[in-house]
């Protein structure tokens, strides 16, 4: 007897291509720089069409401020989860 996969939904399939979108960006801001980061380049590193990305983003400077506010987020919650291991008193 064949199992079929549980169909992923899609507000958690929507939910990872924005992630690795966002992720992308950033790897691509931190090699490139603002001027040599492109949505096409951004798409292709993410491993999504553009049409995709074009969907969730529609400008550059809509994914780039995502991308900046996801990473102020990521790094808060490091932040937060360090400081909770110092010492009290």
């Amino acid at each position: 007897m064949t199992t079929t996969p549980a169909r992923v939904p899609q507000e958690e399939r929507s939910r990872a291509m924005r992630q690795r979108l966002l992720e992308a960006t950033v790897e691509c801001l931190v090699e490139a720089g603002f001027s040599g980061t492109s949505t096409t380049l951004v798409s292709q590193r993410a491993g999504v069409s553009r049409g995709a990305q074009l969907h969730h983003f529609p400008t550059k400077n809509d994914l780039v401020l995502a991308a900046v506010e996801h990473l102020t987020e990521v790094r808060g919650a490091e932040l937060a989860a360090a400081a909770a291991q110092l010492p009290r008193g």
